[in-house]
């Protein structure tokens, strides 16, 4: 079962979204401490070792730049 939640990591990373048990999974809003933030979705991944954003979504750098993408890549230790 999947519901909405709000996550924030030690770093100050947040996340606001869906999740399925202890995994983003589905549409959320991932804002870095460093300023840059990511609305899309995200595949099946543990909160407490890695997320994947993956499919379609917007990333907009701190300062201000914007990239529409279909994202593939998994990133990890994001909220070291």
């Amino acid at each position: 079962m999947k519901w909405w939640d709000s996550i924030r990591w030690k770093n100050g990373t947040t996340y606001e979204g869906t999740v399925a048990g202890e995994h983003l999974d589905g549409h959320g809003v991932l804002r870095y401490a460093n300023g840059d933030k990511y609305e899309g979705q995200f595949t099946n991944r543990s909160v407490g070792s890695m997320s994947a954003q993956h499919g379609s979504g917007v990333y907009v750098w701190s300062d201000g730049d914007v990239r529409l993408s279909i994202i593939m890549t998994y990133f990890s230790d994001f909220y070291a």
